[in-house]
């Protein structure tokens, strides 16, 4: 999840784990999580966001990340 924390800081959280990580505003979220491999998922009209980590441990499990279709 993505949360305001103070004006314009936000701070993204793995919805699965718990981890995250302050920034000082949208873009720098984007970007944070673009840069480290987080990767969001749209669940029942709420998105979702994911740590590096929980991602290679989902792939791992199922062997595809976020359960995505082979085409």
């Amino acid at each position: 999840m993505i949360e305001k924390i103070y004006k314009n800081k936000r701070m993204v959280v793995c919805d699965n784990c718990g981890t995250g990580q302050e920034c000082y505003n949208w873009a720098d979220v984007m970007e944070f999580m673009r840069e480290e491999g987080w990767k969001k998922k749209l669940v029942d009209g709420e998105w979702k966001h994911f740590c590096p980590e929980c991602v290679k441990a989902k792939a791992g499990s199922s062997g595809r990340p976020f359960g995505r279709r082979k085409l």
